[in-house]
């Protein structure tokens, strides 16, 4: 394979690290945490559903909370009383189990099953050879900003500003 290709991957995963920790959801403190509180902070003082995407003052784009629906949840406060609905329901568990089946079989095959050696009628078992399921980068981001001689925080900072050398 051609180096070239290589170092530019090596490149792009470093930058697209550096860009997630930019915009990644789960950081309150990063460019896209400060957007959704603000957006969230609108919406919920009902002043505005959506915030303008804009560079150099033309819009790109827009940022919108997602609404989740009021629903009712259910939360279990006793096991013993719910399994004890659920014997004197077995049409309901019979539901259940036909809309979850391939999920139960899964967890029953890999917790259960090692204790008990018990196949379920029905089950048959196969073991999936092994195989490639996809791969994985490994990128090392400090070495990465050595040779880019700047943190890639500031890199990526430059990008978006416009201002790569």
């Amino acid at each position: 394979m051609n180096n070239d290709i290589l170092e530019q991957l090596a490149r792009a995963q470093a930058m697209y690290k550096a860009l997630g920790e930019l915009i990644g959801t789960r950081n309150p403190d990063n460019l896209r945490g400060l957007a959704d509180a603000e957006i969230m902070r609108d919406w919920n003082a009902g002043k505005r559903t959506s915030l303008r995407l804009t560079i150099d003052d033309v819009k790109v784009g827009e940022l919108v909370p997602k609404v989740a629906p009021e629903h009712t949840r259910g939360i279990v406060e006793d096991a013993g009383e719910m399994e004890r609905w659920f014997s004197e329901n077995p049409e309901i568990m019979h539901r259940l189990f036909l809309a979850n089946r391939q999920k139960i079989v899964d967890w029953y095959v890999e917790k259960v099953l090692p204790e008990t050696g018990e196949i379920p009628y029905g089950v048959t078992l196969y073991v999936e050879p092994e195989h490639i399921d996809g791969t994985k980068i490994s990128i090392n981001t400090a070495k990465v900003a050595e040779i880019l001689g700047m943190p890639l925080q500031q890199a990526a900072t430059k990008f978006l500003e416009g201002t790569v050398e």
